[in-house]
């Protein structure tokens, strides 16, 4: 039983849940810029969102982008229309497009939204601060996670009397991840040059210990 101790027959098993956390800073950000038409009809809407989508992509592929870190990930259009009174009143269609793209160098991602940001019908979703599960944050979140598992084992043996025997089992559970990402709405490039700096994010790991008692 998970943080308890288990007394099946003559044996005696203890089997805890660990966890720890490890701050680092992000290995890159995560945009979604989104391209918003409206006209009256529903292939001009499309065809101006299909153009300004291509105009953003080459603004990204300029700013250094790779082309396997962008690209059109959605594309909608939809009848607009309002309530006047009880009747529906029709008002056009609307083209969304949405581009996102990866920020390798999180100290660039405000550069690269102040360029965007500067043309009409673009919107901005992020940025999101990722951490690679590669970063050696993760491998101290795992660390601190076994040390406290062990340290709760051990805590349980000796107010059950016990003496803590040889480690049977490990599995892993699953990790915290990262912090909140930051979440903006499209504004000045000046409004938002702070929140646009790389925040630093914390990674989780848990662990699950299994240990014979004695």
């Amino acid at each position: 039983m998970p943080g308890g101790v288990a007394y099946r027959e003559r044996m005696v098993r203890i089997e805890v849940v660990g966890e720890g956390t490890a701050v680092a800073q992000p290995d890159y950000a995560a945009l979604t810029f989104t391209v918003v038409v409206r006209d009256g009809s529903a292939r001009a809407a499309a065809s101006s969102a299909e153009t300004g989508a291509a105009s953003l992509i080459d603004m990204l592929d300029r700013a250094g982008v790779a082309n396997d870190d962008r690209g059109a990930q959605s594309a909608t259009v939809h009848r607009r229309t309002r309530w006047h009174g009880d009747r529906e009143v029709f008002e056009g269609w609307e083209a969304v497009i949405n581009v996102a793209c990866t920020v390798r160098d999180p100290n660039r991602a405000y550069d690269l939204v102040e360029d965007v940001t500067a043309a009409a019908d673009v919107a901005l979703s992020g940025p999101h601060w990722v951490v690679e599960p590669s970063n050696a944050a993760h491998d101290r979140a795992r660390a601190r996670a076994f040390e406290e598992g062990v340290r709760k084992a051990e805590s349980y043996a000796n107010a059950a009397g016990l003496s803590l025997g040889d480690l049977k089992e490990i599995s892993e559970g699953t990790g915290a991840g990262g912090s909140p990402s930051r979440r903006l709405a499209a504004s000045s490039p000046e409004a938002m040059t702070a929140a646009l700096e790389p925040a630093s994010q914390t990674v989780g790991a848990t662990v699950t210990l299994l240990f014979d008692a004695e």
